[in-house]
C-alpha cells in the first residue's frame, strides 16, 4: 500500500518540530487488520499518521463520524454522533476483532 510506505518514510519532525516517525508496531497492527478488510470497505480504511507516531482513521458510518487511532498496545476508538451528547470514545488494548466490530458496526466495547 502506497500510503503506508509514504507514512514509514516519515521521520521525526515531519510535521511539527514534535512529531514521531511511524512506530513500527502499530503500523503492523494497522497491516495485518487492513489485509482483512473487504475491498468494498478499503477506502474507509485510509491510514494517516498522527504526531504521536500511531495511524489513525476516519470514516463515517451513517450519521455518525468515527475515529480509530492505533497504536503499538492500545487503539482509541471515538464515535461521533448527531447529537453531541450521544459521542463516546474508548482507549481500549489493541484487539483486531474488537476493532473490525467498530470498523463496520460503530459498536464500542464495554466501559471498565
Amino acid at each position: 500500500m502506497a500510503k503506508i510506505a509514504a507514512i514509514l518514510r516519515a521521520r521525526e519532525g515531519w510535521d511539527t518540530p514534535a512529531s514521531l516517525p511511524a512506530d513500527r508496531d502499530a503500523v503492523a497492527n494497522f497491516t495485518a487488520w487492513f489485509s482483512t478488510v473487504r475491498a468494498d470497505r478499503q477506502s474507509d480504511a485510509e491510514p494517516m499518521l498522527t504526531d504521536e507516531g500511531n495511524i489513525r482513521l476516519e470514516w463515517d458510518l451513517g450519521q455518525h463520524e468515527c475515529t480509530a487511532e492505533i497504536g503499538a498496545d492500545t487503539m482509541w476508538l471515538c464515535l461521533l454522533a448527531p447529537d453531541p451528547i450521544d459521542d463516546a470514545d474508548r482507549e481500549v488494548a489493541f484487539d483486531a476483532i474488537t476493532l473490525t466490530r467498530f470498523f463496520y458496526s460503530g459498536i464500542l466495547p464495554s466501559a471498565k
